[in-house]
């Protein structure tokens, strides 16, 4: 017995040393939450209801040892109906956007969805410790019953901030150094400019995709039209970019959801030139400067970052939805 005991306890202690020596140490820099809208429709069947009331007078009375009896009896009945009722319900998923170093990269992680999205607060600016647990990456962190847990998250942009060197004769690598430089010192703009080419050709694709005619159409009367998504994307690049880069948006003239597709399409095309040229221009530098947000908000031009690129990914996303409810194949989709 006591040797299965020790057994036991050795185990369980090599597991908890590879545990930590699995473990890496995570600076949060900032987050910023948003959300995703989305209406539900709730029915209930309609029903009746019948009620009687009744009323019954008799007479009897006993011959020749047997009874009779004579009377009368009325009844009153009534049904109400209650008609069949829908009732529309708001849904709001909370999403966060976490920006973080570790000591070889600077990631944006996001929540995953089967983790309770309270748990995300706990991530304030500080260190924290992570891991790489079974494909996932998780964060541990305090809640507020002071019990720790291992929270997961996904990563949904990285981009290296330095090289190791596992001997001295790697350092004298200026080859490497240099290629490597620009993403050291610039990682978060390095990485918009990175993300760029790929969300530009499929959201213009899948515009250019939407026949003519199709522009006006939205999957429910709440819902916004096509139209109105592409002037929306046009209007997000154009504002987004320049807060980003900390330059002027450009003075184009705005489009309407009720403009011709040759002329949405065009401004969409010239509003991600304009990203593509000032991201080329953007350094790490104005990062932490404060600039006007959504609603007069006062926001970092490092959240206008992360914005930008979770904005690139969600209008792609919708398009492709829209897409797909007239039964046209999204562009990423295709093989």
């Amino acid at each position: 017995m006591k040797t299965a005991t020790l057994i036991f306890t050795a185990l369980l202690f090599c597991s908890c040393l590879r545990a930590q020596e699995n473990t890496f140490r995570l600076t949060v820099l900032g987050y910023q939450w948003t959300t995703t809208h989305r209406t539900l429709t709730f029915s209930w069947p309609g029903y009746s209801n019948t009620s009687c009331n009744g009323s019954v007078n008799m007479n009897g009375n006993v011959s020749g040892g047997n009874i009779y009896a004579s009377g009368t009896s009325s009844d009153t009945c009534s049904t109400t109906y209650t008609p069949p009722t829908n009732q529309n319900i708001e849904i709001q998923k909370p999403v966060v956007f976490i920006l973080a170093d570790t000591d070889t990269s600077r990631m944006i992680m996001t929540c995953t969805r089967n983790v309770r999205w309270s748990q995300c607060h706990a991530l304030n600016p500080g260190p924290f410790l992570a891991r790489i647990d079974h494909g996932h990456f998780e964060v541990q962190a305090t809640f507020e019953k002071g019990k720790e847990e291992w929270v997961k998250f996904d990563i949904v942009q990285q981009t290296a901030i330095s090289q190791p060197q596992s001997s001295p004769a790697q350092a004298s690598a200026s080859a490497i150094a240099e290629t490597a430089s620009a993403q050291t010192k610039n990682p978060v703009s390095s990485a918009l400019r990175d993300i760029l080419p790929g969300r530009q050709k499929n959201t213009i694709a899948a515009v250019e995709a939407m026949p003519a005619d199709k522009f006006n159409y939205k999957p429910t009367p709440d819902q916004m039209t096509f139209g109105h998504l592409v002037a929306h994307m046009v209007e997000a690049n154009n504002l987004l970019c320049s807060k980003a880069a900390a330059v002027a948006a450009p003075k184009v003239e705005e489009v309407k959801e009720s403009d011709s597709k040759d002329k949405l399409v065009a401004a969409l095309k010239a509003s991600f030139d304009f990203c593509s040229d000032t991201l080329g221009k953007m350094d790490d530098s104005k990062l932490a400067e404060t600039t006007e947000g959504f609603g007069g908000k006062q926001v970092s031009r490092a959240w206008a970052s992360i914005i930008l690129a979770s904005n690139w990914a969600d209008h792609y996303a919708e398009a492709a939805m829209y897409l797909r409810l007239n039964g046209l194949t999204p562009p990423s989709a295709k093989k």
